[in-house]
């Protein structure tokens, strides 16, 4: 694993953790976008994960 990759794992993480604390916020009301924000960094994660140079 390179530098790259672990900052890109990093960002899935980090996409993840915000959709995650969207979800928990109850004054919000984005009618499911916060789930497609939580796939959104699962996906990155493994794109990171799986990329090489």
């Amino acid at each position: 694993m390179n530098n790259k990759s672990i900052k890109t794992m990093i960002l899935g993480i980090i996409v993840i953790l915000f959709g995650g604390f969207i979800m928990l916020d109850s004054s919000s009301d984005l009618k499911g976008i916060e789930f497609f924000i939580l796939i959104i960094g699962l996906i990155i994660g493994i794109v990171g994960f799986f990329h090489k140079d």
